[in-house]
């Protein structure tokens, strides 16, 4: 995972005036993350004798054609494309999400980005709305977001929010790179007794 707190990439943010600042009101909090998922098929935690947390429903990739790189107004098309791509699909789209997390950091682009890609796939998102962004609590994580904000949607689902079982967890590069997924968390049985 990239690290974007070691001294080249803050030497980068500054040069393209990304940081948070005086002059960039807007800017981001540079910060770091690492993580890792397990993905295993059906059936195999048990033959490892690991208990699965969540079921990955479905996942979905796309590119903005118009990205933060290239410094213009956030049209969306990618991220749009994504989310439609997941509400099509029989099993993500059966029903709406609980909750969603973006692994976004905090400039106001990405706000915009979600918030056209929202209310062109509204029937997939959660009513009331609720959107956790990464870069409130961790900065910007960059690769790194990914995996830790699917694992706080396993955690978030099991201890904060009972009734959240189903997230959309999303996330776009600075470059028009774009990937998100439907993850359901599982109950353990110690949950169900």
């Amino acid at each position: 995972m990239d690290s974007l707190a070691d001294g080249a990439s803050l030497k980068a943010l500054a040069g393209a005036r990304l940081h948070l600042g005086r002059r960039n009101p807007d800017g981001r909090i540079p910060g770091e993350a690492a993580g890792f998922v397990v993905l295993a098929r059906p059936g195999a935690p048990k033959s490892l004798k690991l208990e699965a947390t969540g079921v990955l429903l479905g996942t979905a990739l796309a590119v903005e054609p118009k990205p933060f790189a290239q410094r213009g107004p956030s049209l969306a098309e990618g991220l749009t494309e994504a989310f439609h791509a997941l509400w099509r699909d029989a099993v993500t789209g059966a029903r709406r999400v609980d909750a969603v997390l973006a692994c976004q950091p905090g400039e106001s682009y990405w706000g915009t980005e979600f918030s056209r890609a929202y209310l062109r796939n509204a029937s997939l998102m959660p009513e009331p709305l609720r959107v956790h962004v990464a870069g409130e609590g961790l900065g910007d994580a960059g690769a790194g977001a990914g995996p830790v904000m699917l694992g706080v949607a396993l955690h978030r689902a099991r201890w904060r929010q009972p009734g959240a079982r189903r997230t959309l967890v999303y996330g776009s590069a600075d470059s028009g790179r774009i990937g998100a997924c439907v993850v359901e968390m599982i109950r353990s049985a110690k949950e169900e007794a």
